[in-house]
């Protein structure tokens, strides 16, 4: 792996919080399994309880820079899976050279741990120790051959550093080539994504490709940075209600990529909230700049006025100009997809039991309005007639890296 830190790398995150059915136990099962300090338990003032706010607990390192909590949960933990093989799993940089110690400390308070495992499939060498809370959740150290700058700067009384991942050691992802040329201005390329490939091909611009004209393989060149491959699957499934196990429940879950058993996939669906019944995304399109004439990244920048180059002709501003909604039957090009700069997002969700002598009768529009007021019968969601109510949430989301970018004066 390139031991040269690319700029912006990120490498530890300032905090996570898990579910906890014994606050006080885990606390102290922090405390011995870290070495972080005790820190008292919030939300059991009287009128803390009357305003319902949450039982939790929060400790940090010395420097504030990383903290991690726990809130109590209202409900039983379900049993955990197999140690190593559950998510989410939270982890904590240590040194190599300290993990024998590590397994003494975990060993003499009896927390559950696998014996230590050399590895680097997830993109970097080193050694991973995974071990779990009293209520299931698993965490791992770990303990790189190449150890970031900074990852051990700030440390608990046992030697163990700033939080590494919540989802496993990273999964580093690299881009593999579908090219035949060098790219050029006019031209749509297919990648393919691989993990932990020793063959990566990608450089920044300052490469020089072999013969005339230039193709690859490169000749020369700076290796390009590489980046996490993340996937998020979000949809709905059923799940049983939790308030009758007879029943199931319409439930937004989420499926994400990632390493089980050896193999790269998408991993089975994990609920996040029960009783959606739908849900819709539609995408912001900035397709006209400020001038009015249409937004076309195939060409060069044409500057209204070529002495200042602030107004470009041909350029988003940043702000939506349409909304769409892809699907099967009017999939959204790729012209459209790469002037994403906003979205809205439609959730349909209905109460977990039914209401005794209530019918739904209404109809719910999950989508962009006519005019006149009226919803269109694409975004039209039926009346159910049924027992259970519901109701219609809608919010926008700004993309950032894209619509910042193209903000100008």
């Amino acid at each position: 792996m390139n031991n040269v830190e690319p700029k912006g790398a990120v490498h530890w995150i300032d905090h996570y919080v898990v579910g906890t059915n014994n606050l006080p136990g885990w606390s102290y099962w922090a405390m011995h399994a870290t070495g972080l300090p005790i820190r008292p338990i919030n939300g059991l003032t009287t009128n803390m309880r009357k305003k319902n706010t949450p039982i939790f607990c929060f400790m940090w390192w010395d420097d504030e820079s990383c903290r991690i909590g726990a809130f109590l949960q209202p409900e039983n933990y379900p049993a955990a899976k197999e140690l190593g093989k559950d998510m989410p799993r939270c982890g904590f940089y240590v040194r190599p050279e300290d993990i024998e110690r590590h397994l003494r400390r975990l060993d003499q308070h009896k927390i559950p741990h696998t014996d230590p495992v050399k590895t680097a499939a997830d993109g970097d060498e080193g050694t991973i120790v995974c071990f779990a809370d009293p209520d299931g959740n698993q965490y791992e150290f770990w303990a790189p051959v190449n150890m970031p700058a900074g990852a051990m700067e700030v440390r608990t009384s046992e030697n163990v550093g700033r939080i590494s991942q919540t989802n496993g050691s990273t999964q580093v992802a690299t881009v593999s080539t579908a090219w035949t040329t060098i790219p050029d201005s006019t031209t749509t390329y297919s990648l393919d994504y691989m993990l932990g490939t020793n063959t990566y091909p990608l450089h920044i611009r300052n490469c020089v490709g072999t013969g005339v004209p230039a193709t690859l393989p490169i000749a020369s060149g700076t290796a390009a940075d590489k980046r996490r491959w993340i996937s998020n699957i979000y949809y709905i499934s059923d799940f049983v209600n939790p308030d009758n196990p007879a029943q199931v429940i319409p439930t937004l879950v989420r499926s994400q990529f990632d390493l089980a058993g050896g193999t790269l996939a998408q991993q089975a669906p994990v609920p996040m909230i029960d009783g959606i019944e739908s849900f819709r995304v539609e995408l912001g399109i900035d397709n006209i700049s400020k001038s009015g004439a249409a937004v076309d990244y195939t060409q060069s920048i044409v500057w209204s006025n070529p002495t200042n180059q602030v107004l470009a002709t041909n350029r988003g501003d940043g702000a939506p100009d349409v909304f769409v909604r892809c699907t099967t039957a009017a999939p959204c090009t790729a012209a459209q997809l790469a002037n994403v700069v906003a979205v809205k997002i439609y959730v349909l969700a209905r109460s977990r039991d039914s209401t005794p002598g209530y019918t739904d009768t209404k109809s719910y529009c999950l989508g962009e309005s006519n005019p006149d007021g009226t919803c269109p019968a694409a975004n039209q969601i039926a009346a159910a007639n049924d027992s259970y109510k519901r109701h219609v949430f809608r919010s926008s989301v700004r993309l950032v890296n894209i619509s910042g970018r193209r903000e100008t004066p």
